[in-house]
């Protein structure tokens, strides 16, 4: 249900400060696709916390070598490569590449899988590849099941992945996509509460245990408050609500 069955829980809890919950553009993209009637006005935002790089994942032995294979492939014959995404944000960073690349969106097999099974699904070529996140990845590429052939992001990651390209490397302007991460939690809580809770996160953004998983999977520590998350989202809304827009995907 894309966090639907989350946020609509965390809703009705309205003015209790021990719910908590992970969000994500998804909370603004089902509102603007009108597959979810609550967006990021309709919780409290208390802090966002991360952003990071989607990855391009293929079977280590796939025929598609390059970020460049990928596309062309498609604009060639789009029906024969099948695209796992996790949800609609996933879905746009494909959309992005397809659309610079010329290739009929419309025409080419996307399919929703869960995140824990979606790279399964490219694993056992059950699809062609997946834009996937680097945390739900992680193990098949490092056991060397999963071949990683382009980041969604403007620049390079470091580590594992440096040698990886990003799309405007293959040519591809304008395809560039970062996701992040913040919390969020019931309406109408005290601004006592929200202060608590945004104190709790910069400490554990600020911890070490935190830095370490934040590098492991190539995140960015961009922490805000919850007054900044909150303008933050705003703005963020109206720019995806024009991106979608563009791809087609606001009915």
């Amino acid at each position: 249900g894309e966090h639907a069955v989350a946020y609509n829980y965390i809703q009705q809890r309205a003015g209790d400060p021990h719910y908590l919950a992970v969000t994500s553009q998804v909370l603004l993209t089902n509102h603007i696709t009108g597959v979810l009637p609550l967006t990021y006005v309709d919780v409290t935002p208390i802090a966002s916390l991360i952003s990071e790089n989607y990855i391009l994942v293929v079977r280590s032995e796939s025929a598609i070598k390059t970020g460049k294979d990928f596309v062309e492939a498609l604009k060639q014959r789009p029906d024969p490569v099948s695209i796992a995404v996790g949800n609609l944000s996933q879905r746009m960073a494909v959309a992005l590449v397809l659309q610079a690349g010329n290739v009929d969106i419309k025409r080419a097999r996307i399919a929703t899988i869960t995140a824990g099974k979606m790279s399964l699904s490219v694993a056992g070529g059950h699809v062609d590849a997946a834009m996937a996140s680097i945390g739900a990845a992680m193990s098949l590429i490092e056991s060397g099941n999963l071949r990683v052939i382009a980041v969604s992001g403007p620049n390079r990651l470091g580590g594992i992945f440096a040698a990886v390209p990003t799309w405007a490397e293959f040519g591809y302007e304008n395809a560039a996509f970062v996701a992040w991460r913040g919390v969020i939690a019931p309406p109408n809580i005290t601004p006592a509460q929200i202060a608590y809770w945004e104190g709790v996160l910069r400490r554990v953004t600020e911890s070490e245990e935190f830095r370490k998983v934040a590098e492991r999977h190539q995140w960015d520590i961009t922490f805000r408050g919850a007054s900044e998350t909150r303008k933050f989202m705003e703005a963020d809304y109206a720019r995806l609500k024009q991106v979608m827009t563009s791809l087609g995907l606001v009915k």
